[in-house]
Protein backbone atom coordinates (compact mmCIF):
# COMPACT_ATOMS: atom_id res chain seq x y z
CA UNK A 1 0.00 0.00 0.00
CA UNK A 2 2.54 2.33 0.78
CA UNK A 3 4.59 1.80 -2.80
CA UNK A 4 1.09 2.60 -3.83
CA UNK A 5 0.62 5.89 -2.49
CA UNK A 6 4.33 6.66 -3.28
CA UNK A 7 3.15 6.61 -6.87
CA UNK A 8 0.10 8.26 -6.23
CA UNK A 9 2.12 11.11 -4.72
CA UNK A 10 5.14 11.38 -7.46
CA UNK A 11 2.07 12.22 -10.00
CA UNK A 12 0.69 8.70 -11.31
CA UNK A 13 -3.10 8.41 -11.27
CA UNK A 14 -3.37 12.62 -11.37
CA UNK A 15 -4.22 14.15 -14.79
CA UNK A 16 -5.01 17.73 -15.86
CA UNK A 17 -8.55 19.36 -15.31
CA UNK A 18 -11.44 18.00 -17.28
CA UNK A 19 -13.68 20.58 -18.59
CA UNK A 20 -17.07 19.99 -20.18
CA UNK A 21 -19.95 22.04 -21.81
CA UNK A 22 -22.64 23.03 -19.71
CA UNK A 23 -25.75 22.03 -21.81
CA UNK A 24 -27.67 24.99 -20.78
CA UNK A 25 -24.89 28.02 -20.70
CA UNK A 26 -22.47 26.48 -23.28
CA UNK A 27 -19.99 27.73 -20.99
CA UNK A 28 -17.12 24.56 -20.41
CA UNK A 29 -16.86 24.17 -16.36
CA UNK A 30 -14.36 21.83 -14.82
CA UNK A 31 -15.70 18.50 -14.04
CA UNK A 32 -14.13 16.97 -10.89
CA UNK A 33 -13.90 13.51 -9.54
CA UNK A 34 -12.12 11.17 -7.21
CA UNK A 35 -8.37 10.50 -7.21
CA UNK A 36 -6.53 8.00 -5.93
CA UNK A 37 -5.88 10.08 -2.93
CA UNK A 38 -9.72 9.50 -1.84
CA UNK A 39 -9.83 5.93 -3.32
CA UNK A 40 -7.46 5.13 -0.48
CA UNK A 41 -8.49 7.42 2.51
CA UNK A 42 -11.81 8.90 2.54
CA UNK A 43 -13.76 5.38 3.90
CA UNK A 44 -11.40 5.22 6.66
CA UNK A 45 -12.59 8.83 7.40
CA UNK A 46 -15.07 10.81 5.95
CA UNK A 47 -13.84 13.88 7.55
CA UNK A 48 -10.52 13.59 5.02
CA UNK A 49 -10.08 16.95 2.84
CA UNK A 50 -6.71 15.75 1.22
CA UNK A 51 -3.04 14.90 2.06
CA UNK A 52 -0.17 17.28 2.41
CA UNK A 53 3.36 16.33 1.87
CA UNK A 54 6.62 18.32 1.89
CA UNK A 55 8.98 15.89 -0.07
CA UNK A 56 12.02 14.46 1.86
CA UNK A 57 10.81 15.63 5.09
CA UNK A 58 8.83 13.97 7.80
CA UNK A 59 5.50 16.02 6.60
CA UNK A 60 3.48 13.70 4.53
CA UNK A 61 -0.24 12.99 6.23
CA UNK A 62 -3.43 12.43 5.48
CA UNK A 63 -5.29 16.28 6.15
CA UNK A 64 -8.90 15.98 7.94
CA UNK A 65 -11.65 18.86 8.60
CA UNK A 66 -14.26 19.00 11.32
CA UNK A 67 -17.35 19.97 9.59
CA UNK A 68 -20.49 18.58 11.02
CA UNK A 69 -24.34 19.57 11.42
CA UNK A 70 -23.78 19.77 15.70
CA UNK A 71 -22.17 23.42 16.04
CA UNK A 72 -20.22 21.96 18.97
CA UNK A 73 -18.11 20.10 16.84
CA UNK A 74 -17.43 22.97 14.53
CA UNK A 75 -14.36 23.29 16.78
CA UNK A 76 -10.42 23.39 15.55
CA UNK A 77 -9.82 21.39 18.57
CA UNK A 78 -11.35 18.22 17.57
CA UNK A 79 -8.58 16.82 15.96
CA UNK A 80 -5.79 18.40 18.31
CA UNK A 81 -5.71 14.93 20.31
CA UNK A 82 -7.91 12.37 17.84
CA UNK A 83 -5.78 10.52 15.34
CA UNK A 84 -6.58 10.14 11.56
CA UNK A 85 -8.70 7.02 12.42
CA UNK A 86 -10.37 9.24 15.71
CA UNK A 87 -8.42 7.00 18.50
CA UNK A 88 -7.13 9.10 21.38
CA UNK A 89 -3.59 9.97 21.19
CA UNK A 90 -1.36 13.38 22.12
CA UNK A 91 -0.23 13.79 18.69
CA UNK A 92 -3.59 14.36 17.69
CA UNK A 93 -3.38 14.55 12.93
CA UNK A 94 -2.92 17.43 10.65
CA UNK A 95 -6.29 19.15 10.34
CA UNK A 96 -7.49 21.79 8.24
CA UNK A 97 -9.64 24.96 10.13
CA UNK A 98 -12.85 23.99 9.74
CA UNK A 99 -13.85 27.70 9.08
CA UNK A 100 -11.35 26.68 5.39
CA UNK A 101 -13.40 25.86 1.97
CA UNK A 102 -10.91 23.81 -0.11
CA UNK A 103 -11.92 21.85 -3.31
CA UNK A 104 -15.63 21.29 -2.07
CA UNK A 105 -17.88 19.43 -4.55
CA UNK A 106 -21.37 18.12 -5.32
CA UNK A 107 -22.87 16.12 -8.84
CA UNK A 108 -18.52 16.62 -9.91
CA UNK A 109 -18.99 20.50 -9.70
CA UNK A 110 -17.34 23.32 -7.43
CA UNK A 111 -20.16 24.30 -5.09
CA UNK A 112 -17.95 27.41 -3.24
CA UNK A 113 -15.02 28.90 -4.19
CA UNK A 114 -11.81 27.58 -2.43
CA UNK A 115 -10.48 30.08 1.04
CA UNK A 116 -7.84 32.56 -0.37
CA UNK A 117 -6.11 31.65 2.67
CA UNK A 118 -5.91 27.65 3.60
CA UNK A 119 -4.78 27.14 6.97
CA UNK A 120 -3.50 23.57 8.42
CA UNK A 121 -2.40 23.21 12.08
CA UNK A 122 -0.28 20.17 13.27
CA UNK A 123 1.55 19.50 16.77
CA UNK A 124 5.55 20.28 16.95
CA UNK A 125 5.99 16.87 18.22
CA UNK A 126 9.64 16.48 19.66
CA UNK A 127 9.94 13.24 17.45
CA UNK A 128 9.42 15.32 14.27
CA UNK A 129 6.15 14.01 13.73
CA UNK A 130 3.08 15.80 12.42
CA UNK A 131 4.70 18.85 12.27
CA UNK A 132 7.78 18.58 14.46
CA UNK A 133 9.56 18.78 11.50
CA UNK A 134 8.85 22.40 10.35
CA UNK A 135 10.90 23.81 12.99
CA UNK A 136 13.73 23.01 11.05
CA UNK A 137 12.99 25.82 8.85
CA UNK A 138 13.42 28.48 11.29
CA UNK A 139 16.61 30.56 10.94
CA UNK A 140 18.06 28.07 8.26
CA UNK A 141 18.08 29.17 4.61
CA UNK A 142 19.77 25.54 3.83
CA UNK A 143 16.98 23.67 5.19
CA UNK A 144 14.10 25.98 3.03
CA UNK A 145 16.21 26.02 0.09
CA UNK A 146 16.07 22.00 0.27
CA UNK A 147 12.67 21.90 0.89
CA UNK A 148 10.99 25.22 -0.50
CA UNK A 149 7.89 23.68 -1.83
CA UNK A 150 4.40 22.10 0.33
CA UNK A 151 2.58 19.88 -1.64
CA UNK A 152 -1.46 19.79 -0.98
CA UNK A 153 -3.76 17.35 -2.43
CA UNK A 154 -7.16 17.37 -2.49
CA UNK A 155 -9.80 14.64 -3.31
CA UNK A 156 -9.74 15.76 -6.76
CA UNK A 157 -6.54 17.89 -7.62
CA UNK A 158 -2.79 18.75 -6.70
CA UNK A 159 -1.64 21.82 -5.42
CA UNK A 160 1.81 22.73 -5.31
CA UNK A 161 2.65 25.78 -2.82
CA UNK A 162 6.55 27.54 -2.01
CA UNK A 163 7.09 29.22 1.25
CA UNK A 164 7.75 32.76 0.76
CA UNK A 165 7.55 33.47 4.75
CA UNK A 166 8.46 31.90 8.38
CA UNK A 167 7.76 33.74 11.60
CA UNK A 168 6.75 33.55 14.98
CA UNK A 169 3.36 35.01 16.30
CA UNK A 170 2.21 34.99 19.41
CA UNK A 171 -0.88 32.86 19.31
CA UNK A 172 -2.79 35.05 22.53
CA UNK A 173 -1.82 38.45 21.28
CA UNK A 174 -4.77 40.21 19.44
CA UNK A 175 -4.69 43.62 19.86
CA UNK A 176 -0.64 45.04 20.94
CA UNK A 177 0.98 47.03 18.31
CA UNK A 178 2.90 43.67 17.23
CA UNK A 179 -0.17 41.39 17.17
CA UNK A 180 -0.61 39.55 13.27
CA UNK A 181 -3.41 37.17 14.00
CA UNK A 182 -2.56 35.62 10.45
CA UNK A 183 -5.35 32.46 11.42
CA UNK A 184 -8.21 34.66 11.88
CA UNK A 185 -7.69 35.94 7.75
CA UNK A 186 -8.99 32.99 5.72
CA UNK A 187 -10.48 35.70 2.56
CA UNK A 188 -9.51 38.93 1.72
CA UNK A 189 -12.23 41.37 0.53
CA UNK A 190 -9.83 43.61 -1.48
CA UNK A 191 -6.16 43.91 -3.05
CA UNK A 192 -5.15 46.25 -0.34
CA UNK A 193 -6.00 44.02 2.50
CA UNK A 194 -4.26 40.89 0.82
CA UNK A 195 -0.93 42.90 0.51
CA UNK A 196 -1.75 44.56 4.23
CA UNK A 197 -1.59 40.60 5.22
CA UNK A 198 1.35 39.40 3.05
CA UNK A 199 3.47 42.26 4.26
CA UNK A 200 2.68 41.31 7.72
CA UNK A 201 4.31 37.87 7.29
CA UNK A 202 7.02 39.46 5.27
CA UNK A 203 8.21 42.08 7.91
CA UNK A 204 8.51 39.06 10.57
CA UNK A 205 9.65 36.44 8.40
CA UNK A 206 13.11 35.41 9.62
CA UNK A 207 14.47 33.89 5.79
CA UNK A 208 14.13 36.00 2.71
CA UNK A 209 13.57 34.66 -0.31
CA UNK A 210 13.25 35.91 -3.94
CA UNK A 211 9.60 34.22 -4.04
CA UNK A 212 7.26 36.97 -5.29
CA UNK A 213 3.84 36.91 -4.15
CA UNK A 214 1.05 38.80 -5.74
CA UNK A 215 -2.55 39.98 -5.67
CA UNK A 216 -4.57 36.74 -6.20
CA UNK A 217 -2.48 34.21 -5.38
CA UNK A 218 -4.09 31.69 -3.34
CA UNK A 219 -2.61 31.18 -0.28
CA UNK A 220 -1.39 28.01 2.48
CA UNK A 221 -0.81 28.52 6.22
CA UNK A 222 1.18 26.09 8.27
CA UNK A 223 0.49 26.45 11.80
CA UNK A 224 2.51 24.72 14.93
CA UNK A 225 3.75 25.72 18.22
CA UNK A 226 7.31 26.90 18.86
CA UNK A 227 9.60 27.31 22.15
CA UNK A 228 10.57 31.33 21.48
CA UNK A 229 8.29 31.85 24.25
CA UNK A 230 4.66 30.86 26.09
CA UNK A 231 2.05 30.82 23.11
CA UNK A 232 4.72 30.95 20.30
CA UNK A 233 3.25 29.96 17.05
CA UNK A 234 5.61 28.82 14.34
CA UNK A 235 3.94 29.89 11.11
CA UNK A 236 5.06 28.59 7.34
CA UNK A 237 3.27 30.94 5.06
CA UNK A 238 3.10 29.66 1.26
CA UNK A 239 1.53 30.74 -1.84
CA UNK A 240 0.52 28.30 -5.00
CA UNK A 241 2.99 27.98 -7.47
CA UNK A 242 1.69 29.52 -10.52
CA UNK A 243 0.55 28.03 -14.08
CA UNK A 244 4.03 27.36 -16.12
CA UNK A 245 6.12 28.40 -13.34
CA UNK A 246 8.95 26.63 -12.03
CA UNK A 247 8.16 25.37 -8.31
CA UNK A 248 11.74 26.41 -7.31
CA UNK A 249 11.59 29.96 -8.61
CA UNK A 250 13.13 32.42 -6.45
CA UNK A 251 13.94 29.95 -3.90
CA UNK A 252 17.42 29.56 -4.16
CA UNK A 253 19.22 32.50 -2.66
CA UNK A 254 17.07 32.51 0.48
CA UNK A 255 19.17 34.18 3.18
CA UNK A 256 18.74 35.28 6.79
CA UNK A 257 16.66 38.65 7.51
CA UNK A 258 18.51 41.14 9.30
CA UNK A 259 15.36 43.37 9.53
CA UNK A 260 12.80 41.17 11.46
CA UNK A 261 9.70 42.23 13.63
CA UNK A 262 9.30 39.81 16.47
CA UNK A 263 6.58 39.52 19.30
CA UNK A 264 5.68 41.49 22.29
CA UNK A 265 6.53 38.90 24.56
CA UNK A 266 9.88 38.61 22.92
CA UNK A 267 10.77 42.29 23.58
CA UNK A 268 9.53 42.07 26.76
CA UNK A 269 12.43 39.33 27.22
CA UNK A 270 14.14 42.48 27.09
CA UNK A 271 15.77 41.79 23.16
CA UNK A 272 15.50 44.97 21.22
CA UNK A 273 13.08 46.00 19.02
CA UNK A 274 15.59 46.52 16.02
CA UNK A 275 12.84 46.58 13.12
CA UNK A 276 13.80 49.60 10.29
CA UNK A 277 10.64 49.95 8.98
CA UNK A 278 12.50 52.13 6.54
CA UNK A 279 14.36 49.06 5.02
CA UNK A 280 11.44 47.14 4.29
CA UNK A 281 10.55 46.47 1.05
CA UNK A 282 6.91 45.32 0.54
CA UNK A 283 4.47 43.29 -1.89
CA UNK A 284 2.79 44.83 -3.87
CA UNK A 285 2.43 46.93 -7.27
CA UNK A 286 4.23 49.95 -5.76
CA UNK A 287 6.87 49.09 -3.46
Amino acid sequence: MQQRLEDVLNNRGFTKPIYVENKVTGKMEEYLEYNEIANQYLNQNPDMVGYIRIKDTEVSYPVVQKKSKDINDNKNDYYLYRTFHQESSRSGCIFMDYRNHFDEVADHRRIVDNSDNLLIYGHNMNNLTMFGSLRNYYRNPGYYMQHPVVELYSLYNLYRYKIFAIFVVDGEDFDSEYAFDCWNDLDFESEDDFYEFVNNAKKRTVITTDVDVKYGDPLLTLYTCHGLHANAKLILMCRRVREGEDPLEGTQNAVLNDNVLYTKQYYNYGHPNTFDPEKFVPYGPNP
